[in-house]
């Protein structure tokens, strides 16, 4: 594995877990501790990842937002860029579809523009000369690892969009998405509110959860895409209500 696959691992991993386990990942990667610290300043120094991904955590420790795992997004994201249309501008928020639908994109050909509050996901598409990607930087939330604040918010509220991808930290059939952070929750609605169409990633743990939040209502919703199985009670309701669900579990 050179440099640069070594890297897109880190990036993927942090997204998927918002840290870094040092020693499990070294392990994992074939490099020393030393090597993979490395990494990861000159990924903090890129804005790759945020700042408290270097911080060594226990092992088994999860994330605190419930979120797909990355060998499951793969086929999720797969499902979103199924229904991306070529030259349209889309917002991806980031998380772990976010980032696995930047990666799907890569030698696609469909000339996206690509607006993005995360880091990471600027950084997989960056290498792919068909997408024309633009940052919406801003102060970096380390958990979320995507940019929020004003600044941030501009960037996004600049574009009219034909999409807007976002993973869920909650998605219910009656109270639609929510969020925990509150400046969160304002750059999703930023790009929620001016696009043509919403797809949401949910990963099976995130399905029924209300957050104290409102992002948006299910009747905004134009497709699910989840790990959860189709005889998940809430898969059910979502599709009942109207929105088309693809459940992958």
């Amino acid at each position: 594995m050179d440099v640069a696959e070594r890297r897109s691992a880190i990036v993927s991993r942090v997204a998927s877990t918002g840290d870094v386990e040092l020693a499990g990942l070294a392990a994992e990667l074939g490099v020393s501790a030393m090597t993979l610290r490395r990494d990861i300043e000159a990924l903090r120094s890129a804005g790759a990842i945020p700042r408290r991904a270097s911080a060594p955590r226990p092992e088994g420790r999860t994330a605190d937002v419930p979120g797909v795992h990355l060998d499951r997004a793969a086929p999720l994201a797969e499902a979103v860029v199924a229904v991306l249309e070529p030259g349209s501008t889309v917002m991806i928020a980031g998380g772990a579809i976010g980032h696995g639908v930047a990666r799907t994109l890569i030698g696609r050909g469909l000339g996206l523009t690509i607006v993005t509050p995360s880091p990471d996901v600027a950084l997989v598409l960056a290498a792919d000369p068909d997408t024309t990607v633009v940052i919406a930087g801003g102060l970096l939330r380390g958990g979320a690892g995507i940019a929020v604040g004003a600044d941030a918010e501009r960037v996004v509220r600049r574009y009219n969009y034909d999409t807007a991808v976002i993973d869920a930290e909650g998605l219910d059939a009656v109270r639609g998405v929510t969020a925990a952070d509150a400046d969160v929750a304002e750059i999703l609605r930023a790009g929620i509110d001016i696009a043509r169409r919403v797809v949401v990633g949910a990963s099976a743990a995130s399905l029924g959860v209300v957050n104290q939040l409102n992002v948006t209502a299910p009747e905004n919703l134009a497709l699910v895409v989840t790990d959860a199985g189709a005889q998940h009670p809430e898969v059910d309701a979502l599709a009942a209500s109207g929105i088309e669900v693809v459940a992958l579990g």
